[in-house]
């Protein structure tokens, strides 16, 4: 299945369950694999008509001979037994800015460069047809609540909403505040509250299709919608940032030393980095776990799309990927290193290979943020990818012949 469409449908399971995600892993054998969409407009993960987005598009495996692009600029959403259905399909070239396409090759895969405009009437576009702003806020919401916008039209909506974008700095705060509270009906920080549905109601996402070296078909999807122009107006309307990874490590355990209660052993930690070839010594009798840091300053919030409209921090999902770089012809894959999590645990492990002429490995992770309960909030991601070659010692190589 579908890499980006396999994840997307278990993170809806787990949402609509409340559950928390769990780790992922994946190998990466021969064939192309996508690793990741990141989207980055100055920071944000999100974009609003108009806005100029760069797209990296993370890719490991077999390298990109050809990549056929295709997007959709709005999806119509089904029932779970019923598919969604897209609104258009345009070849990239007709969004893409000229000249901003590129791809790039280094020790950890392909990536795909390249900025896209977003189009101005792309959310006017998915509304047309709806008689009230009404009928789109959450269930539950007191009518009385929402009786201002029974006789207003989501494209009414808009056309106030995208004179508040266009204008940012003209209106003082009492102008704002009489526009969002004519729209309403209410004159108390309510109507800021009802604003926050809107902006969530009105969203609409755009969804990236591309077939790889004519087989590797891969789909992503990025919301667009008003909350990074509109921002200015008040502290409830929240934009979501890109998470940042702050560092990598593997930390060696030595198990003997554990078991004996020594103070002596071989424990270690080592900063994985990008920039160069990174050497694990791998010794018999020791255990190996991965750990992610995330830059903590970059924590946004969130807001369900209920009536209670609770507000709280989004959370954080990490995702593994590994590959076995060296080139062993018939190599036994249950004697390649691997990445797990322990179960009732939080830790990631590393197994070294069991077949030590296999040395030189690829580790990427991904780190994607999420709130449960807000509509089609956009999902921030971030990724680091490392090379490295194992070095065993002569105990550990005596112990796996």
């Amino acid at each position: 299945m579908k890499h980006l469409t396999y994840t997307a449908i278990v993170f809806i399971l787990f949402t609509r369950c409340g559950y928390e995600l769990p780790t992922q892993y994946a190998r990466i054998d021969e064939t192309v694999r996508n690793i990741v969409f990141v989207y980055d407009n100055n920071g944000l993960a999100e974009g609003a008509p108009g806005d100029n987005v760069g797209v990296d598009a993370f890719f490991a495996g077999d390298n990109i001979s050809n990549a056929k692009w295709s997007v959709s600029t709005g999806i119509v959403y089904g029932t779970i037994l019923e598919k969604d259905s897209l609104i258009d399909s345009l070849n990239l070239v007709e969004l893409m800015v000229p000249g901003s396409y590129r791809r790039s090759h280094g020790l950890t895969g392909d990536t795909v460069h390249f900025d896209i405009v977003i189009p101005e009437n792309i959310i006017r576009k998915q509304f047309g047809g709806i008689a009230s702003m009404s009928s789109l806020m959450p269930p539950g919401l007191d009518k009385n609540t929402t009786k201002a916008l029974d006789s207003i039209s989501p494209l009414e909506v808009i056309d106030i909403l995208e004179m508040l974008c266009d204008n940012s700095g003209q209106f003082d705060p009492v102008a704002i505040n009489s526009i969002v509270y004519s729209m309403f009906g209410d004159s108390t920080e309510n109507a800021w509250r009802l604003l926050t549905f809107v902006l969530q109601a009105l969203t609409v996402n755009m969804r990236f299709f591309v077939e790889v070296n004519g087989v590797h078909e891969v789909e992503s999807i990025f919301s667009v919608r008003y909350n990074r122009k509109l921002k200015y107006l008040n502290r409830m309307i929240t934009v979501n940032r890109n998470p940042g990874i702050y560092q990598v490590r593997i930390n060696i355990i030595d198990q003997r030393k554990v078991r004996s209660g020594s103070e002596k052993g071989l424990d270690t930690t080592i900063v994985l980095s990008e920039n160069r070839m990174n050497i694990i010594d791998i010794h018999e009798g020791c255990s190996y776990y991965l750990t992610v840091s995330i830059d903590g300053s970059i924590r946004d919030s969130g807001m369900e799309y209920n009536c209670n409209g609770q507000r709280g921090e989004e959370k954080y999902m990490s995702e593994w990927f590994y590959k076995n770089n060296s080139s062993i012809p018939n190599a036994d894959k249950n004697k390649q290193f691997f990445i797990e999590k322990k179960i009732g645990s939080s830790q990631v492990r590393l197994f070294p290979p069991a077949d030590t002429k296999m040395e030189e490995f690829c580790i990427w992770v991904v780190i994607t943020d999420y709130f449960y309960g807000e509509r089609l909030r956009p999902a921030g991601f971030a990724t680091k990818a490392f090379s490295g070659r194992f070095r065993y010692s002569e105990e550990y190589k005596k112990k796996h012949r």
